[in-house]
């Protein structure tokens, strides 16, 4: 699977853990300068909350239910303040955001029930545990089978 970039989106990182980050930036390791500090954004000479509402990711182990993986180099992250989480966070801070709100790119919408259930349920957990583990940073967008209505209302439950 391709990973669309984004400038928003840090450096890759080589800890293979639960959620990839995915976005312009990424794959070829650009920030925005040195990463010294959170950089603030004023509005009227008052500190502004700047939200990243378009903040890619990926779960390759959802990825691999149907047999997905990753293009390039790998951009694994540990959601327990690991290697590719931290360089997230710096160039966040780096580029004056305060918090994203991660998605993910909808691969399973053509998927059979049981495999879009599995690839959901996985994917939806890993955000949690990314959100739990940095509440103040990351928001996400949970996934539903829309091509499975009855089983994306429960999702949705859920």
């Amino acid at each position: 699977m391709s990973t669309e970039h984004h400038p928003n989106q840090g450096t890759p990182a080589s800890t293979p853990a639960g959620v990839s980050f995915v976005g312009c930036d990424l794959k070829d390791g650009n920030t925005a300068g040195p990463l010294t500090g959170r950089r603030a954004a004023m509005v009227a000479g008052k500190r502004v909350r700047v939200v990243d509402v378009h903040a890619h990711c990926a779960v390759p182990e959802a990825m691999s239910v149907p047999g997905l993986k990753m293009d390039g180099p790998p951009l694994l992250a540990d959601l327990h303040m690991g290697t590719g989480v931290n360089q997230r966070l710096a160039t966040m801070d780096a580029q004056g955001i305060d918090m994203q709100a991660l998605s993910i790119n909808p691969f399973w919408y053509s998927a059979e029930r049981e495999v879009a259930e599995a690839v959901i349920r996985i994917q939806n957990e890993k955000l949690a545990e990314a959100c739990a583990a940095h509440p103040d940073r990351f928001v996400a967008f949970a996934s539903v089978a829309l091509q499975h209505p009855d089983m994306a209302a429960r999702q949705l439950e859920d």
